[in-house]
């Protein structure tokens, strides 16, 4: 883990679609306030931010976005990430039903007027975040690698960055410990904060056919052993 220096380093917030990201990003804002943070929600911002003065945006202390491990460069050499991570199929259900209901999103239209299932959601390469979405971000190759193309070299270098540049990586499932562990490893002081974006009307895990929880595995099989491996070195955090 790279030293982290609060009147120094920039933290930057690796925000992963699904993973409870909006409820911190709430929290961030108290903290930070406007002048010493940028949050990037849409691809709108990730463009505004491109053409930001360099001088300005060194003075940031907090950037958070659905960006990729690597937005840190060329501009910052005193830098840190933390994340959070979700279980793999829980949340590619979550996802699709949030695509689902989100008229904004690019692919509301067609999985409505064509009434695509979950199932075949995640097979059509509509969307590659159902293609091991989490190890695409923290390795750092994004979503460059064609549809079914994640390798165990994206894997590897993805549990190499968590090693060497992430202070934190929490789970979603224990949100409570994981904003405690980052106010202690950032000094962040109590705010309240409450749940954001939950998608509504989905059905539960334990709830979908074998069948349905067998075939999000096998699309997302890197992102579970990027869960599991991140979920053991989480809890033994907390001891």
């Amino acid at each position: 883990m790279r030293p982290y220096t609060p009147t120094k380093t920039t933290i930057f917030f690796l925000h992963t679609p699904k993973t409870a990201g909006r409820s911190l990003i709430d929290y961030l804002r108290g903290i930070y306030g406007p002048e010493r943070s940028f949050f990037a929600t849409g691809l709108y911002h990730l463009v505004r931010f491109s053409v930001l003065p360099p001088d300005n945006v060194r003075d940031l202390r907090l950037i958070s976005g659905h960006f990729n491990f690597g937005f840190h460069e060329p501009l910052f050499s005193d830098f840190t990430y933390f994340t959070l991570l979700r279980e793999p199929v829980d949340r590619i259900v979550s996802f699709y039903y949030y695509r689902k209901r989100s008229p904004q999103e690019i692919d509301y239209r067609e999985i409505n007027e064509k009434k695509i299932s979950l199932e075949q959601y995640v097979v059509s390469g509509m969307a590659k975040e159902t293609d091991n979405g989490m190890v695409r971000r923290i390795s750092g190759a994004g979503m460059k690698p064609p549809f079914g193309e994640c390798t165990d070299m994206m894997l590897e270098q993805a549990k190499h960055n968590v090693e060497n540049y992430f202070a934190v990586v929490g789970l979603q499932e224990m949100f409570s410990e994981s904003l405690d562990l980052l106010r202690r490893t950032f000094g962040w002081h109590e705010l309240p904060y409450r749940d954001c974006n939950i998608t509504p009307d989905r059905p539960a895990r334990d709830t979908l056919p074998a069948d349905t929880v067998q075939l999000i595995g096998k699309y997302n099989k890197f992102d579970q052993e990027l869960y599991q491996w991140a979920r053991e070195r989480f809890l033994r955090s907390l001891c």
